[in-house]
């Protein structure tokens, strides 16, 4: 035996089914009206989701600005660093510059120093050797 409950129901109410009679001028201007009513609803969720779509779209931009400018930031470090690096190179390129100009004076100084020793001992040994003679 199977048994139905009436309290979990719904209950029907009754519609108003009164007529109205209307001029047909305002009937036609309440449809049109209500269809343009239909379409403005319409029209409004098209441009809530057109404004969503720009947020969003906004949101994105937003993010790769702050991305490009975090890049932009990493690279001026970097730049500065190459500037320390190329500063640091000018100044040992400097000193190597010196101690090149020094150290041609200096083999300037020995070769003369040997050519006169050299020519020294050229002129000892012929001496020595028209002595001996």
């Amino acid at each position: 035996m199977i048994a139905f409950s009436q309290t979990g129901t719904v209950s029907i109410t009754k519609l108003d089914t009164s007529k109205i009679s209307l001029p047909k001028i305002y009937a036609v201007r309440i449809a049109q009206d209500l269809i343009r009513y239909d379409s403005t609803k319409a029209e409004n969720a098209i441009l809530k989701n057109n404004i969503e779509l720009y947020k969003s779209n906004i949101e994105s931009k937003d993010k790769r600005i702050q991305l490009k400018e975090k890049e932009i930031d990493m690279l001026n470090i970097k730049q500065f660093g190459n500037e320390q690096i190329i500063s640091m190179q000018n100044s040992q390129l400097a000193e190597y510059k010196t101690v090149n100009k020094d150290l041609t004076k200096e083999l300037r100084k020995r070769t003369v120093q040997r050519d006169i020793l050299g020519g020294t001992a050229i002129a000892l040994v012929i001496t020595v050797l028209l002595v001996l003679r």
